[in-house]
């Protein structure tokens, strides 16, 4: 029972270190503790742009996960599984560092707070469906490696 409560909880970890390495916020810090700094409101709701990303666009996805890990699987081709699993978990972070670097922090632009539209949601959901996508075919691609 012990060595399977161990493996239960590097299982938990090794999921929730892929993850974050897919969190654009994790990967940055442009003096602001990697956005929670900088507040965001959004649809009458205040949030900080850490949390937006880490929870808010990921439930912007809609409530039905398997919905959406569905479709995610149906339009993941397979070049792009394997293009996807290149590469180390230091390199996925520096993947997802570029993202925040050139896509998230350019529309802050230095201020601390910002009023987003919903538009702004709808914009970067493609671009959160990929981080999850990558996320869970790393996850797999690491897991299968290592369960050989």
């Amino acid at each position: 029972a012990p060595a399977r409560r161990r493996a239960r909880r590097g299982a938990r970890f090794l999921i929730h270190l892929v993850a974050d390495l897919h969190q654009p916020l994790h990967a940055v810090d442009d003096d602001d503790r990697g956005g929670n700094e900088i507040r965001i409101y959004l649809q009458g709701r205040r949030t900080n742009l850490h949390q937006l990303w880490d929870t808010g666009m990921v439930e912007a996805l809609g409530r039905d996960m398997g919905r959406i890990a569905a479709d995610i699987e149906r339009n993941t081709s397979p070049a792009q599984r394997k293009a996807w699993q290149a590469g180390s978990p230091a390199s996925w972070a520096d993947e997802t560092h570029a993202m925040a670097r050139d896509r998230i922090y350019p529309m802050v632009g230095g201020r601390r707070a910002l009023h987003l539209s919903p538009a702004y949601m709808r914009a970067e959901i493609p671009a959160t469906r990929q981080q999850l996508a990558k996320a869970g075919i790393r996850l797999a691609g690491l897991l299968n490696t290592t369960l050989r």
